[in-house]
This record gives C-alpha cells, sequence and structure tokens, in this order.
C-alpha cells in the first residue's frame, strides 16, 4: 500500500468500522467481539500500521498504566487483570489493555504503541511458554518501570509476580499419598518441544519430588505429557483417549493428577466411559481451580492459582515505584492452595491419612 497507512486502511480491509479500529488499537475495545479485534490486529500488522504518537500536555495527563495479556479470554489470565484494575481504580490510575491472543510476536507490537502512548509503567501478564524477551526489553529501555506476572525474564531489570507450581503439584501429589493411593498417574501439558511451558515443567517436578519422597514408583505408562498443546483442540479433548489408554491396561493407577481442569475433565470423560466410579475407582484432581471445576460431575478437586493476588501485587509494586520514582525490580512467589470436592474424597474425615516422607520415618536407616 503507497503511502502512510492510516486506521481508515484498516477499516475498510477488516469490514468495520473506523471507530471500532481506533477503539481496538487503543485498547478500550469493550464491546468488539474477539475475533473482531484479531482481525484489526492481524490487518494492522499485514498492513505495516505505525500508530501516530499523541502527545499530551503534562499538566492535563492523568497517570496510565498499560497491561499486555496472553488472553482476555481466558479465566486464568483474565483474574490477573482483574486484580490490576483493582488496585488502578483504587489508586487512580487509568489502564490501557492489549491483548496478544496467545501470539506471543504481538507482544512487541503492544509494547511500542503503549510505551509510543507514553504510559508510567507496564505490566507483562504472560504465558510461561513465551521465548522471546523483545517487548519486555523494549519497555526497559524506554525506562518505565515494569512488572511481569506469570514469567520468570531479568529480576534485576524488572517486579516479577511468580506462582510456586511445583510446591503446588507436590502438595496436590501428597494429598492423594494422604488418601492411601501409591499408584498415581500424571497427564499435563507440554515440558519439552515448541509448545512446552515452564508451568507445566515445574508442575512435573513437583509431582515427581513427592512420589520420590514418599518411596512411591514413578510408572512412564502412568504419565501422559500432552506434546500438541500448541494445537487449537480442547485439553479434555486430548485428555480422553490418554486417560483411557493409561486405565486400560493390566496395572492401572488408582489417581491421576492433571495439569489443567481441563486435563481433567477429559480423565472424568474417560472414566465415565470406562464404568468407572469417581473417586471411588478412580480419584482426580486438576489445576487452576476454573469455573469448570465447580459444575463438574462430581465436582472436581483442584489446585487454585493466586493469580488475581499476583495482578495486585504488580500493579501496587509498579504504581509504588511510579510514586516514589524509584528502580523497580525483585520477584515474589505466590503460594498455591488446594481446593478439595468430591473427585477425590468420599468422606474426608474418615478417608485422610498423614503421610510420612520416606527421609522423616523412624524405622529408616
Amino acid at each position: 500500500m503507497a503511502g502512510r497507512v492510516t486506521m481508515r486502511d484498516i477499516a475498510e480491509k477488516a469490514g468495520v468500522s473506523l471507530a471500532t479500529v481506533s477503539n481496538v488499537l487503543g485498547g478500550k475495545a469493550r464491546h468488539a467481539s474477539p475475533q473482531t479485534i484479531a482481525r484489526v490486529y492481524a490487518i494492522a500488522e499485514q498492513l505495516g500500521y505505525v500508530p501516530v504518537q499523541t502527545r499530551i500536555p503534562e499538566t492535563k495527563r492523568s497517570p496510565t498504566i498499560g497491561v499486555i495479556v496472553y488472553s482476555l479470554t481466558s479465566p486464568f489470565f483474565n483474574a490477573a487483570l482483574n486484580g490490576v484494575y483493582a488496585v488502578c481504580s483504587r489508586l487512580g490510575f487509568n489502564i490501557i489493555v492489549h491483548s496478544n491472543f496467545g501470539r506471543e510476536h504481538r507482544e512487541i507490537v503492544s509494547a511500542r504503541a503503549l510505551v509510543e502512548q507514553r504510559v508510567d509503567g507496564l505490566i507483562f501478564i504472560s504465558s510461561s511458554a513465551y521465548r522471546y524477551d523483545d517487548a519486555f526489553k523494549c519497555a526497559v529501555e524506554a525506562r518505565i518501570p515494569v512488572a511481569v506476572v506469570n514469567r520468570a525474564i531479568d529480576p534485576d531489570a524488572a517486579f516479577h509476580v511468580l506462582i510456586d507450581n511445583e510446591q503446588a503439584a507436590y502438595d496436590a501429589t501428597q494429598h492423594l499419598i494422604a488418601l492411601g493411593h501409591r499408584a498415581i498417574g500424571h497427564i499435563h501439558l507440554a515440558t519439552k518441544g515448541p509448545g512446552a511451558t515452564q508451568a507445566a515443567a515445574e508442575r512435573a517436578a513437583g509431582f515427581q519430588r513427592a512420589l520420590a519422597e514418599y518411596g512411591l514408583e514413578y510408572r512412564e505408562a502412568w504419565v501422559k505429557p500432552e506434546l500438541i498443546s500448541n494445537v487449537a483442540v480442547s485439553h479434555d479433548v486430548i485428555a480422553y483417549p490418554n486417560v483411557v489408554s493409561m486405565l486400560s491396561s493390566a496395572e492401572r493407577p488408582t489417581a491421576i493428577l492433571c495439569g489443567t481442569d481441563y486435563l481433567a475433565v477429559g480423565a472424568l470423560r474417560a472414566a465415565a466411559a470406562l464404568g468407572m466410579r469417581v473417586p471411588h475407582d478412580l480419584a482426580i484432581v486438576g489445576h487452576d481451580d476454573t469455573v469448570v471445576a465447580q459444575y463438574a460431575t462430581p465436582t472436581l478437586t483442584s489446585v487454585r492459582v493466586p493469580m488475581e493476588q499476583a495482578g495486585v501485587r504488580a500493579a501496587e509494586a509498579l504504581i509504588h515505584s511510579i510514586w516514589k520514582g524509584e528502580k523497580l525490580s525483585g520477584s515474589e512467589i505466590l503460594q498455591c492452595e488446594l481446593i478439595v470436592r468430591d473427585s477425590s474424597v468420599v468422606r474426608f474425615s474418615e478417608d485422610m491419612i498423614t503421610p510420612t516422607p520416606l527421609g522423616n520415618r523412624s524405622d529408616t536407616k
């Protein structure tokens, strides 16, 4: 396209109004559908659109924080965004939100746009699958305070709020051991390859640590890594055949730890298809404590991840840095909470026992 690309050019190609394009690129598309937002961003990138920097006189300018979030439709990431909103509203800060819709390459476009809009600080609510730090460097080099949620990049250059996924999976596995389970399977997201996430690797490590500390066998046949998480297929659909295979063998686990609630739903479906009762024949534990955990049948025991608290801490630290004019750095690790429901325990008082790790047993030499 000859000459400078304008918002009108994008609107014509996308088949939407100029106002819609303006709102989407300005992070204010409250009423636009995810499909429209994604189409506008894609066409803007295709045409090579470069936003015009709008300079607002300092005397009239309200303090503003930019947020780049992995997805606006994911309850997991949206919880952190809610935390940021709550703090900014309470402390009188405006907020501009950009979403990548799971596309890492979009982060740099959003970061450049927010820097050009001269936000006072920037928060990244990222997937731990992200591998590139160009957007992060763009913000740091602009000399604005930066906070990162859910991904470790550089604690010397920005404040990080991280989740203790390893301990969370350990605690969930320990819960199953406390119920008397000694044959425990694990189905999780990818820990290797292009779709791998740091969170999945940490959760897998926590599972293995619990088995080792309690002297239980790690069986490869009972561990199913979900290796195609970058494909647009629901986790429960992927989990179903893996769990059916796991449970159809001569030796099968009596409990399964799942890396997400949606993987756990697939496990519930597989158990039902094989005529197994949950939790009587098979105990199942999920992760993330999404709304599906409360409405699954039976209700799903799950690890509650404090993403809203993570958003609160990131926003509080960022605004404190802006007010004080101080360098923002360091990290904070938040603990998860296991929410026990019907998929793992029949009767709490009678089924729970207190397990002892091998290293703490009096009969261990």
